[in-house]
């Protein structure tokens, strides 16, 4: 099957700017046909504009316009895009229906030779229909015939949908998946912290209700296992805004934590991998909200004296290292804000 290749993530800035300068050269005046010696000619130019007015009518519709006007200008034709047009022309440019990943799933699996080849086709459609938020997914990896792979995929699943959750901001779905869901207790916890934070600001009580299942759920997570530090510094980050009160308590567990994992860093991404058709499918938790540099920065805002007496307790070089440059950027920070303020 033909690989899909899903356009980069570009910055705004960097998309305005092509299509600045993209829609500066096609809407150059050309010279009449026989004075028109530029090396795509009138037919390169139409064929160009035809390629790109879907991307333009999706992201700059004011200027799709003035294309548009000059593609009938160019082409005499009053159909616009339309006139002479060749599907290969927009293949790739316009949103198509995506593929049912059931579709053809029957003959695909009829198709294997062996139980193990069947788990793996099962286990792909499974993911790919959890990507999509379907929750058929659930009924696929049921049919998993390897106990282990279809405990992983099913883990996997709900995992996915927690992440879907958390982005449509469906606090009550983030915390039945959390107490339902076929969960590791490392993604039950990042389950409750995150649903903590979206109702930090609404329901404080109720953020710090989640916030002690989620530390909770710490507890199960094997120790020197690096999960258990980067979820513990992750809540901490939530308890500096939620109830600095219970930070510092939290911090000793923390501390704790870190120096039970040989490999625990301060900036550890958590990653969980699973494999689709033709590619592989991984979450990550990590980032500014798991980041011991930026916890001792909001740390040293509280307390920085006590913040530096705690750094001490880190035996390894690198959480010791996270911790004190972030006491060192916040000092710097409130320098720097306290001298623009004279």
């Amino acid at each position: 099957p033909q690989q899909i290749i899903a356009p980069p993530d570009l910055p705004a800035s960097v998309r305005d700017q092509f299509f600045q300068v993209a829609a500066s050269i096609l809407l150059r005046r050309l010279p009449p046909p026989d004075q028109d010696f530029t090396s795509a000619g009138r037919l390169g130019t139409t064929n160009v504009i035809r390629r790109l007015l879907p991307l333009f009518e999706q992201h700059v519709p004011d200027t799709a316009v003035s294309l548009r006007a000059y593609l009938v200008e160019l082409t005499g034709n009053s159909s616009g895009p339309r006139g002479n047009d060749n599907p290969l022309l927009t293949q790739g440019m316009r949103p198509s229906k995506p593929e049912d990943p059931l579709e053809g799933l029957q003959d695909r699996i009829d198709r294997t030779a062996t139980s193990g080849e069947r788990d793996q086709i099962l286990l792909s459609t499974a993911i790919e229909l959890a990507m999509r938020g379907d929750v058929r997914a659930r009924d696929v990896a049921d049919k998993i015939d390897d106990s282990e792979r279809k405990s992983q995929g099913r883990q996997f699943i709900d995992f996915q949908f927690v992440e879907l959750a958390i982005k449509k901001k469906e606090v009550s779905e983030v915390v039945r998946l959390a107490e339902t869901g076929q969960l590791t207790p490392t993604q039950r916890a990042f389950a409750y912290t995150q649903a903590a934070h979206l109702v930090m600001d609404s329901q404080r009580e109720r953020s710090l209700e989640l916030l002690e299942k989620a530390t909770h759920q710490t507890t199960r997570i094997e120790n020197g296992s690096v999960d258990r530090a980067v979820l513990l510094v992750g809540i901490a980050v939530q308890l500096t805004t939620t109830e600095p009160s219970r930070l510092w308590e939290i911090m000793s567990h923390t501390a704790k934590a870190a120096n039970a994992s040989e490999d625990f860093n301060g900036e550890n991404w958590i990653r969980f991998s699973m494999p689709t058709r033709g590619s592989i499918k991984t979450i990550g938790i990590g980032g500014e909200s798991f980041s011991l540099f930026r916890l001792f920065q909001l740390l040293a805002k509280e307390d920085v004296h006590r913040s530096i007496d705690l750094t001490k307790s880190f035996k390894n070089d690198a959480p010791r290292a996270a911790s004190i440059l972030g006491i060192a950027s916040a000092v710097l920070s409130e320098n720097a804000q306290r001298a623009q303020g004279r």
